[in-house]
């Protein structure tokens, strides 16, 4: 499980470098009059635009296809890694006991019986749609909770669904500390927010409660 707890990472490592790399040929584009992926090269009457420099505008724009896919690809890969890694934690943990700690993908948590044991007892935000393979998927997320911490902010700080936008853009590729009410227990995650296959960085919904 570590073996594979490191390729993951390493995977991560390659991404974060495509990603610097993808960003280095975007400036290119920027110094030359901005004009992005898409924008004409040539001028109304079919000459090559005086104003950039085609040749090197080609060129970056290629090396941004190449890493881009190449990045496609090692999301496939660290999503795949991660399911397999949740996939053995799952059938590991079937015979823990209730109170006993089980081990989740993005982090390691445990449900505790009775309300009594949970810190935060106010639930602010449902969690709703999660997505097979998700950051939210993968740290134990399940539809239907309701969340009492999202990292430090809990029913008495919350003010709007925004405050976990931030927390979820501030907190990319950092774990965060969650509680959730799960019908008569309280259950601890710690979720990775990070880019995956699909969109945004949780895979899931989150709904103020009314």
């Amino acid at each position: 499980m570590t073996d594979a707890r490191a390729k993951v990472l390493e995977l991560i490592q390659s991404k974060d470098k495509i990603d610097r790399l993808i960003e280095e040929q975007g400036r290119i584009l920027e110094m030359e009059n901005n004009v992005g992926m898409n924008t004409p090269l040539v001028d109304e009457e079919g000459y090559p635009r005086s104003d950039v420099d085609v040749p090197r505008v080609r060129a970056a724009r290629h090396q941004i296809i190449c890493l881009q896919n190449d990045r496609k690809a090692l999301l496939k890969e660290i999503e795949d890694g991660l399911l397999a890694i949740h996939d053995v934690e799952r059938t590991t943990s079937v015979e823990v006991p209730p109170q006993s700690s089980s081990a989740g993908a993005n982090g390691y948590h445990h449900i505790e019986d009775g309300l009594s044991h949970g810190q935060h007892k106010t639930p602010f935000i449902r969690i709703s749609d999660v997505s097979p393979g998700s950051p939210a998927a993968l740290a134990g997320f399940e539809n239907g909770d309701l969340i009492t911490q999202f990292g430090s902010i809990t029913s008495e700080n919350y003010k709007k669904l925004n405050d976990i936008a931030e927390a979820v853009s501030h907190s990319q590729n950092h774990p965060l500390n969650i509680q959730a009410k799960r019908e008569d227990q309280f259950v601890k995650l710690i979720l990775t927010p990070q880019t995956w296959s699909g969109r945004g960085l949780l895979g899931c919904k989150v709904n103020p409660l009314k």
